[in-house]
């Protein structure tokens, strides 16, 4: 229990002085007429002031430690909510980032796989469909996937917003779509 030095003292005081008057008593020390009534009286409503102190006391520390610990609790929510909030935005961003690397990606290595069908003298389209990427994308992550072992989970590329963000960036032509 944590309190003021001083309170302690008095607390332990006012115990030490409640037993010693019980121990007086039930000693048989405290006989004798109307002095020995009134010590009797006045042990009585030493013990009882003393458990009201008590409760009272307990009372107020458990509804303290109560009010702290909530208040504990509260600002730590605030903390996390805080931290959350700030971890969001460069989280978004680097998702971006991500999904647009992911196309270029995909753009190159489509483009090099386009280029060695040249060489085979197979017909070259010059145009690259936005499903066409998308589902090179997702042939590329499901090996890379299978490579280390990890379950493909359904991966399906969706990176319209990535090639639109790409072609804002004047790192591609033109998105085309093939609807």
């Amino acid at each position: 229990v944590r309190g003021r030095p001083l309170d302690m003292i008095k607390l332990d005081l006012v115990t030490v002085a409640g037993l010693l008057s019980v121990f007086w008593k039930l000693a048989g020390y405290g006989k004798g007429g109307l002095l020995g009534r009134f010590k009797g009286g006045f042990i009585l409503l030493a013990l009882v002031v003393l458990g009201v102190k008590t409760f009272l006391s307990h009372r107020h520390t458990r509804f303290f430690h109560e009010s702290v610990t909530s208040s504990m609790l509260f600002d730590k929510c605030l903390d996390k909510d805080s931290a959350l909030m700030r971890l969001l935005p460069d989280a978004a961003e680097a998702q971006v980032f991500n999904e647009c690397l992911l196309a270029f990606w995909a753009l190159l290595d489509l483009g090099a796989q386009r280029g060695s069908e040249k060489a085979s003298n197979r017909p070259l389209f010059a145009a690259v469909f936005e499903t066409d990427v998308e589902r090179h994308t997702t042939r590329l992550v499901k090996s890379l996937l299978d490579d280390v072992g990890l379950p493909k989970a359904g991966f399906r590329a969706d990176l319209r917003q990535a090639l639109l963000r790409l072609e804002g960036w004047q790192l591609i032509t033109a998105v085309n779509n093939d609807d």
